[in-house]
C-alpha cells in the first residue's frame, strides 16, 4: 500500500491538533508551539497508510507535547522559587504574565498581596521599614524598643517576606514576586 501524502494530512489536520493543544494549554502561544512541535515530530516521524492511524498518532504526540510543556512549566516555577531575589532575571515578569503592565499597577498588586499576607504588626513594620524607610532608631522610637531588638525584628520581617515571596512563586504567581523583586524589595534576602 502507498504511504499517505503528509502535507495533505498536515492541511487536513493541522486545525484540530491546534484546538486541541489550544483547550489544553493556557494560551494561544503555547498552543501554536504545542501544534508546531506536533507536526515537526510528524514530518520527520513514520509513513502511514492509514488516515486514522496517522490521526491516532497526531493526537498521541500532541497529548505528550502538552505534557512536556506542564513538566517544562513546573521545573522552571521551581526553579525560580529556589533562585535568590537577586539572581532572578530581568525578564521574568514579562513572560510570567505574557504583557508588560504599567509598574504603578503592578506593584500596588504586588504589595497589596503581600501585605495581605503579612499579620497587622509585621505590615505595619513592612511599610515603616521599606516604603517609609525609618531608621533602626526611628523604628526603635516608634515601637518601644531598642535599636538592636528592632534589627532582629527586621530581619525576622525580611525572612518571612522572602518564604512570602518563594510560595507566590510556588503558586504560579512569579509576576507578583518579580514586581517586588524588581522594585527594590530584593532587599529582603540581605
Amino acid at each position: 500500500m502507498k504511504p499517505l501524502s503528509k502535507e495533505i494530512l498536515t492541511r487536513r489536520y493541522y486545525s484540530r491538533i491546534y484546538s486541541y493543544c489550544a483547550r489544553r494549554t493556557p494560551d494561544r502561544e503555547s498552543a501554536e508551539d504545542a501544534a508546531q512541535e506536533v507536526f515537526a515530530a510528524f514530518w520527520e516521524g513514520p509513513e502511514f497508510t492509514e488516515e486514522e492511524a496517522a490521526l491516532g498518532w497526531l493526537y498521541r504526540v500532541a497529548r505528550s507535547k502538552i505534557s512536556d510543556f506542564y513538566r517544562a512549566r513546573a521545573r522552571r516555577a521551581e526553579y525560580e522559587a529556589d533562585v535568590p531575589p537577586e539572581d532572578l532575571p530581568e525578564g521574568i515578569m514579562r513572560r510570567a504574565s505574557g504583557e508588560d503592565p504599567t509598574a504603578e499597577e503592578a506593584l500596588g498588586t504586588a504589595e497589596e498581596e503581600l501585605l495581605g499576607r503579612l499579620g497587622p504588626g509585621d505590615a505595619e513594620l513592612f511599610r515603616d521599614v521599606f516604603l517609609e524607610e525609618m531608621t533602626y532608631g526611628a523604628l526603635a522610637e516608634k515601637y518601644g524598643a531598642s535599636e538592636g531588638a528592632m534589627r532582629i525584628r527586621v530581619h525576622r520581617l525580611r525572612k518571612k517576606i522572602t518564604e512570602i515571596l518563594r510560595t507566590l512563586m510556588t503558586l504560579g504567581l512569579p509576576l507578583l514576586a518579580a514586581v517586588l523583586f524588581r522594585n527594590g524589595f530584593m532587599l529582603i534576602s540581605s
